[in-house]
C-alpha cells in the first residue's frame, strides 16, 4: 500500500514536470501517458485489499523505463522541427468559415442514416432468435453469436460504416472549427444529428471501443482547433480541463450504458467496479506477469506475434505467406473479477525484451510528436487524421492499440474515405451540384 502511494505520488510529479517542459501541451505523448498510468494506479489504490494487490519494484521500474522513453522520444521528436515556425509558413484552409452547400450536408445525413438502417438491419438477422422489444436481450445475442460463431456484418456494410465514420469525423471537424474560430452555427442542427445517428450506430457495433475512440477524436479535434486560434499558447488551460471533464463524463456515461446493452457492466456490482476493472485491472495483471514471466505464454509462434498482430493481417492481405497469430492472453482473477489485459507493455517485454520495449516507447514518443508538430504548421486535414489516429495514446495504460488497431488494413480504407470526403466537404472538389 505505502509503496502504491509513493509511486501514485511519483507520477504526480512526473506529470507536472512535463507539462512545464512540453509548454502545457495538452496533446504532449508524454504527458498523455504519464496521465493514463496516474488514472489507473490511482484506481488501484481503492482496490489493494479486495485484489489482494502488491505493487512490485520490477513493475514500477518496467513502467517507468516505457514512460521515460516516450518523454526521450517526444524531446527528440520536438528538437527536429524542419526549420519551420509558428504563425509562419501556415497552410490554412481558408480566412473564412467552411460553409457546406445544403445538398452535401444533407447527402451526408442520408448515408449515415441508410448505413444505420441496414447494420441494424444485419444485425436482426444475427439476433433473428432475439425478441426485438427487449434491447438487452437482443444486443446481447447479437454479441454472444459474433463472439461464439464468428458471424458479422456483410463486407459493404462494414465499408459503409467505415465511411460514415469519415464523413462523421469530418462534419465535426467543421462543425468545431466553424464555432470555435469563426462563431459560425450555419448547418449545426444537420450535423449535431447526423453525429448522434453516427454514435447510436457505434452501439449496435457491441463493442464500445468505436464510441470511446469517436469521443478521443472529438477531444483531441477540439484541442488542436483550440490550440491553432490561439498560435499554439497555452494559457488558461483551466477553462481546457473544465471541458475536457465535461467530454469524458459523458463518455464514461455512454461507456457505462453501452456495457449494459452488451452484458458488460452486468458482471459489476456497480460504476465504480466497472471503471475501475477497465481502466486499473492492467496494472494489476502486468504486476502478476512481471512476477512469474514464464508462467505466462498464450502460444506464440514467431518474433513479434504478441505485438504486431495488426501488421502481420495487412502483410497477409497483401499476399505475404505469414502464419494467423490470433493469441489471446490468459485470464487471470482480479478480485472476484476476471481480466487478460495486461498494459501493452507486456506484449513489447514479452516479444521484445525490456531494450525492445524502451524502443517501441521512443518511436511512440517521437511519431506522435511529429504528428502533432505538423498540425502547428499545417491545418484541415492533418487536423483530422491526427486526432482520428491518436486514441492510442489513451490507451496506453489499459491495452496495445497503435500496432494491433492503426497498423492494419481497416486505416488504409480509413485514411483514402477521410481524404476524400475531406477534399469533397471542405475543398469543394466535386460533387457539388445544386439540386433545382
Amino acid at each position: 500500500m505505502i509503496q502504491l502511494i509513493f509511486w501514485n505520488i511519483f507520477l504526480v510529479v512526473g506529470l507536472i514536470f512535463v507539462y512545464n517542459v512540453f509548454n502545457r501541451e495538452l496533446l504532449s505523448p508524454t504527458f498523455i501517458c504519464v496521465a493514463m498510468y496516474l488514472l489507473s494506479s490511482f484506481m488501484l489504490l481503492f482496490y489493494v485489499k479486495t485484489w489482494n494487490f502488491d505493487l512490485s519494484t520490477k513493475t514500477e521500474v518496467v513502467i517507468l523505463i516505457g514512460l521515460l522513453s516516450v518523454f526521450l522520444g517526444e524531446l527528440a521528436g520536438t528538437k527536429v522541427r524542419v526549420g519551420l515556425k509558428l504563425g509562419k509558413n501556415i497552410e490554412n484552409d481558408s480566412s473564412k468559415p467552411i460553409i457546406m452547400k445544403k445538398t452535401a450536408l444533407y447527402l451526408c445525413f442520408a448515408f449515415v442514416s441508410l448505413t444505420a438502417v441496414l447494420y441494424l438491419r444485419e444485425i436482426r438477422n444475427i439476433a433473428a432468435n432475439s425478441a426485438f422489444g427487449e434491447m438487452y436481450s437482443f444486443m446481447m445475442t447479437v454479441r454472444r453469436t459474433k463472439a461464439a460463431d464468428g458471424v458479422n456484418v456483410s463486407y459493404y456494410v462494414q465499408q459503409m460504416f467505415t465511411l460514415s465514420e469519415a464523413i462523421v469525423c469530418v462534419l465535426t471537424y467543421i462543425l468545431m472549427n466553424n464555432r470555435l474560430k469563426y462563431g459560425e452555427k450555419k448547418g449545426t442542427k444537420i450535423i449535431v444529428i447526423t453525429i448522434a445517428i453516427y454514435i447510436a450506430n457505434t452501439f449496435m457495433t457491441t463493442g464500445r471501443a468505436k464510441m470511446l475512440n469517436f469521443f478521443i477524436y472529438v477531444l483531441c479535434c477540439w484541442i488542436i482547433i483550440y490550440a491553432q486560434k490561439r498560435n499554439w499558447a497555452f494559457r488558461g488551460n483551466i477553462k481546457i480541463f473544465g471541458k475536457i471533464i465535461l467530454i469524458a463524463g459523458m463518455a464514461i456515461s455512454l461507456f457505462y450504458f453501452a456495457g449494459f446493452l452488451t452484458e458488460k457492466s452486468l458482471h459489476y456490482d456497480n460504476f465504480f467496479d466497472n471503471f475501475a476493472n477497465y481502466f486499473s485491472s492492467s496494472i494489476y495483471a502486468l504486476n502478476e506477469y512481471l512476477k512469474n514471466p514464464s508462467n505466462f505464454n498464450s502460444g506464440t509462434s514467431f518474433f513479434g506475434s504478441y505485438t504486431l498482430s495488426g501488421i502481420c493481417s495487412l502483410l497477409r492481405t497483401l499476399g505475404f505467406k505469414i502464419p494467423a497469430n490470433n493469441i489471446v492472453l490468459e485470464y487471470i482473477p482480479c478480485g472476484k473479477y476476471v481480466t487478460n489485459i495486461y498494459t501493452p507493455i507486456r506484449r513489447y517485454v514479452q516479444d521484445f525484451g525490456i531494450l525492445g520495449e524502451a524502443f517501441v516507447m521512443f518511436f511512440i514518443g517521437y511519431g506522435y510528436k511529429r504528428l502533432l508538430w505538423k498540425n502547428k504548421v499545417s491545418e484541415g486535414f492533418f487536423c483530422i487524421v491526427t486526432s482520428y489516429f491518436y486514441f492510442p495514446l489513451f490507451f496506453i495504460s489499459i491495452e496495445e492499440r497503435l500496432f494491433m488497431d492503426v497498423i492494419m488494413t481497416r486505416s488504409i480504407y480509413t485514411m483514402i474515405y477521410l481524404y476524400l470526403v475531406y477534399m469533397w466537404l471542405v475543398k469543394s472538389k466535386f460533387l457539388h451540384w445544386e439540386i433545382k
